[in-house]
C-alpha cells in the first residue's frame, strides 16, 4: 500500500509507531515498483488510475468515500472526496498489507429471542448466538467500529431473558 506524505496535518499514528511498522521504502516517483516487485508499468497504471478518482471524487473500482462513516473519517482538508488523496509528491512511504478478516459478517442464523438455528432450520434447545458470531442486523454490511456493540447488547439481554423465561434481574438483587 503506497501513501504520499501529505503535509495537511499530522497522522493520528505518531512517527514512532509509523517507523515501527514494517516501512519497505522511502523513494521518488515509481521506482517503489522495483523494490517491491511489482511491473512498473502496472504500478504506473494504478497509480494513474487513482489519481484520476482522486480529481474526480469517485472510486469506480473499490468505491472508498461512498458512505458517510467513510467520508467521516477521512481528511476533511481533502476535497472532492477525503477519502481519495492523488499519489504526486514524493517521497512516498510503502506499507506491506497482508489481507485478514477483521470482522464477521454472517454465522449462525438466530430468532428474535437470540437462540440459534441448524443448518436444517431446527431451533437448537439451549443455543444463543450474538454478537459478531451470528447473523448480523446489518446483514452482510459493517457500518464501522463499534457498529455492532448495541445489538451485541441488546441481543444479549433478550437472550438472558428468554434464557431465564424473562426472570433477569438486576445484578445484587
Amino acid at each position: 500500500m503506497a501513501h504520499e506524505k501529505v503535509p495537511l496535518r499530522e497522522s493520528r499514528r505518531s512517527k514512532k509507531s509509523l517507523r515501527l511498522r514494517s516501512i519497505l521504502a522511502r523513494v521518488s516517483g515509481l521506482s517503489l515498483g522495483a523494490q517491491l516487485g511489482i511491473p512498473g508499468e502496472r504500478l504506473a497504471a494504478t497509480v494513474t488510475r487513482l489519481n484520476e478518482f482522486a480529481a474526480t471524487g469517485v472510486d469506480l473500482d473499490f468505491h472508498r468515500g461512498e458512505t458517510d462513516i467513510e467520508r467521516y473519517y477521512g481528511d476533511a482538508l481533502v476535497k472532492p472526496n477525503p477519502c481519495l488523496v492523488p499519489l504526486v509528491e514524493p517521497p512516498f512511504l510503502c506499507d506491506r498489507g497482508q489481507p485478514w478478516r477483521n470482522r464477521n459478517q454472517g454465522g449462525l442464523q438466530t430468532a428474535a429471542s437470540a437462540r440459534a438455528f441448524s443448518e436444517s432450520g431446527a431451533v437448537l434447545p439451549g443455543l444463543y448466538a450474538l454478537g459478531n458470531c451470528s447473523t448480523s442486523v446489518m446483514g452482510h454490511t459493517y457500518r464501522g467500529a463499534g457498529a455492532t456493540l448495541s445489538a451485541f447488547a441488546t441481543f444479549g439481554y433478550i437472550a438472558a431473558r428468554h434464557a431465564t423465561n424473562g426472570e433477569v434481574t438486576e445484578s445484587g438483587s
